[in-house]
């Protein structure tokens, strides 16, 4: 179950921007640019609760979740260093993919993620988040055949949380006999596409905690 646990981390970091094609001119897009852009800046856990100003997201999750602790979310960001705070966050200003959160359940293979890739501002405010998805999907479902998946489906959608509506994917596959639902979510923000993801293998649990989730 772990090393499934590490698979779909894996598959997480496909999500590119750099696939997206956009039809604005740079002219139009740059006229529309804000002067400033604020910094990043690490989400915060306080007990079961997650929220980040940066991104603009909470949610609060049951009981039998956990989060990565400070140290584990340093291992996933390739921090070797025992940087924190101020320290840790510049590093993080300068890496292209930031992660923010990482949750489990007690059953070692649902999980939530979240993830920041850096766009520069021309890009960003050009990008079409369905197109965002549909050029993921190959990637994608090539990352899960590679990890032994057969039955692979996916939809683009939206999701709502806390009243607003998400461009989305879902996803579903097989592997070993075990069917996993998988939901993710992004939210443009300063610099950033924020990748919120959620894996089950119970299709109820994804939208249990897609409901956690709220606006900040």
């Amino acid at each position: 179950m772990k090393k499934l646990l590490a698979l779909l981390l894996s598959v997480m970091m496909i999500f590119s921007v750099t696939a997206c094609g956009s039809t604005t001119s740079e002219d139009e897009i740059r006229g529309e640019q804000k002067t400033s852009e604020e910094a990043y800046s690490a989400g915060s856990v306080d007990g079961l609760k997650y929220e980040s100003t940066f991104i603009g997201i909470g949610c609060n999750l049951p009981e039998n979740w956990s989060f990565y602790t400070d140290e584990q979310i340093r291992e996933l960001n390739n921090v070797t260093t025992d940087a924190a705070g101020e320290e840790y966050e510049k590093l993080m200003q300068d890496a292209q993919l930031v992660y923010d959160m990482y949750a489990v359940n007690n059953n070692n293979v649902d999980s939530i993620n979240v993830n920041l890739e850096k766009v520069d501002s021309v890009t960003l405010l050009a990008l079409d988040m369905k197109d965002y998805y549909e050029h993921s999907v190959d990637s994608i479902e090539t990352a899960y055949t590679n990890m032994g998946a057969t039955n692979f489906d996916y939809t683009i959608g939206k999701v709502t949380i806390d009243g607003e509506e998400f461009d989305s994917l879902d996803v579903v596959a097989e592997i070993n006999g075990t069917k996993l639902y998988q939901t993710a979510f992004a939210k443009k923000c300063s610099g950033y596409v924020a990748n919120i993801t959620i894996t089950s293998i119970d299709e109820a649990t994804v939208k249990s905690i897609l409901d956690s989730f709220y606006v900040v």
